[in-house]
C-alpha cells in the first residue's frame, strides 16, 4: 500500500517526522485526560503471545490506517465477533501538551456479556492511546495501549486489565508484540488468581483472535500471501484463516476480555453456596425455635418463694407467682413470637433467591 493518509488529525503519515527517542520508555509521557488509567511502559513485562511478523509489504503506516485510524473497522469488528453491543468511539484526540508528538487518546464503551456470570451483561469503559516513535533514528515504532474495566461484576472494580501492542518496522518487516499487564486499584484476596486467569487464559485467546483479524485484514489489503521473513516467528495456521473476509462469519461469542478470572469465580460461586446453605438452615432452626421454644415459668420464679413459721417451730415454703418482670418478658416474647418468625421466614426467601442463582452460576 503506498500513498497512505491518515483519517485522524493527531498524526501524519510521514516516518521522517516522527519524534527521535532513546527508548520505547518514552511512550510513557503520552498524557491523557484519564490520569493514572494508563500503566507505564516499564510494566508489561508479561508477553501474552509470540512475536508475530506481519505481511511482506506491510508497512508501519498500513498497520495504522487499516486497524486504528478513526475510520478503520478493524477494532469494532472484533468487538462485534466478541458479541458486544452499544459501541461508541470516540475519535482520537490529541494527547496532552507534553506529550510527544504524533500521539493521541480516545475512549472506547460497549456493553459486554459476561458468560461465567450466567452471561450477565455489563457496561465496559477501555481507554486507549497510540503514539509514533522512532528509536534512535532507525526503528520506527507505532504503539497502542489499552486499558479497560468492566462495571457491576465481582471485583472488577478493584482492578483494570491493560494491553500494550508494538508494531516495530526493521528491514520493511513490521514485527507485532503484545504485552499484557493487571493494574490493581485495591487490594483484593483474588489477586494471584485474577492475574493468572487474565495474562495466562483469557487475553491470549482474545488476542490471538484479534491478531488473526489483523493478519487477515492486512493481507487482503496488501495482497501478500505469506508471513514476513522466513526467520521470524509465524502465526500458526490454524490461528490464520484462509480467507479474507471483511466480517468474520462465526457466531458472536461471550468472552470475558479483558477483564475474566473464571478459575477465581469458581471457587466464590462454591464458597457462595456452602455459606447460603449454611445460612438458610440456621434460619429454619431459628423459625422452628421460635414457635415451639417456651420459657419454663418455674425457672423465672426461682428465687422468689416465701417461708412461712408455724408456731411449732416448723417452716413451710409456698411458690409466689414469680417476678413482675419474668412474667412481662414471657408476654412480651409471645407477642413478638409471630413477628420474629415472618422476619426469619422473609430471610430464608431472600436465602432461597441467592442460592438459586448461585446454582444457576454453577451449571
Amino acid at each position: 500500500m503506498s500513498d497512505v493518509t491518515f483519517t485522524t488529525k493527531t498524526s501524519e503519515a510521514d516516518i521522517s517526522k516522527f519524534p527521535l527517542v532513546d527508548s520505547l520508555d518514552d511512550f510513557s509521557k503520552v498524557l491523557t485526560d484519564y490520569g493514572s488509567a494508563f500503566s507505564d511502559f516499564s510494566c508489561f513485562k508479561k508477553e501474552l503471545i509470540e512475536s508475530i511478523s506481519l505481511p511482506t509489504g506491510t508497512t508501519l503506516l498500513d498497520v495504522f490506517k487499516m486497524c486504528f485510524d478513526d475510520d478503520a473497522s478493524l477494532l469494532t469488528d472484533y468487538h462485534a465477533d466478541r458479541g458486544d453491543t452499544d459501541q461508541k468511539w470516540e475519535a482520537w484526540r490529541p494527547a496532552l501538551s507534553g506529550s510527544p508528538t504524533f500521539s493521541g487518546q480516545r475512549k472506547f464503551t460497549c456493553t459486554t456479556t459476561v458468560k461465567f456470570m450466567m452471561h450477565r451483561k455489563c457496561a465496559f469503559t477501555e481507554y486507549q492511546r497510540y503514539a509514533f516513535l522512532n528509536v534512535d533514528g532507525c526503528e520506527p515504532t507505532l504503539l497502542v495501549q489499552f486499558s479497560g474495566q468492566a462495571e457491576g461484576v465481582m471485583f472488577t472494580d478493584s482492578f483494570r486489565a491493560e494491553t500494550l501492542l508494538i508494531f516495530k518496522e526493521s528491514d520493511c518487516i513490521v514485527n507485532m508484540r503484545v504485552l499484557g499487564y493487571v493494574q490493581f486499584l485495591r487490594s483484593v484476596w483474588v489477586k494471584t488468581k485474577i492475574e493468572n486467569a487474565s495474562l495466562d487464559e483469557e487475553m491470549p485467546a482474545c488476542y490471538r483472535r484479534f491478531v488473526t483479524m489483523l493478519i487477515e485484514r492486512l493481507r487482503y489489503h496488501v495482497g501478500s500471501t505469506e508471513m514476513g521473513n522466513n526467520d521470524a516467528p509465524q502465526v500458526p495456521e490454524e490461528v490464520i484463516p484462509p480467507d479474507p473476509p471483511h466480517k468474520s462469519k462465526e457466531q458472536p461469542v461471550s468472552v470475558s476480555f479483558p477483564m475474566s478470572f473464571r478459575g477465581a469465580m469458581d471457587i466464590i460461586v462454591y464458597i457462595e453456596f456452602v455459606l447460603t446453605v449454611i445460612i438458610f438452615l440456621c434460619c429454619a432452626y431459628a423459625v422452628i425455635s421460635i414457635l415451639f421454644f417456651s420459657i419454663p415459668f418455674t425457672r423465672l420464679c426461682e428465687g422468689y418463694c416465701i417461708s412461712d413459721s408455724k408456731k411449732d417451730g416448723s417452716t413451710s415454703v409456698r411458690a409466689d407467682i414469680g417476678s413482675p418482670w419474668a412474667v412481662l418478658l414471657i408476654i412480651l416474647f409471645d407477642m413478638l413470637r409471630p413477628v420474629l418468625a415472618v422476619l426469619v421466614l422473609c430471610f430464608m426467601l431472600i436465602m432461597l433467591s441467592v442460592l438459586k442463582r448461585t446454582l444457576e452460576s454453577m451449571k
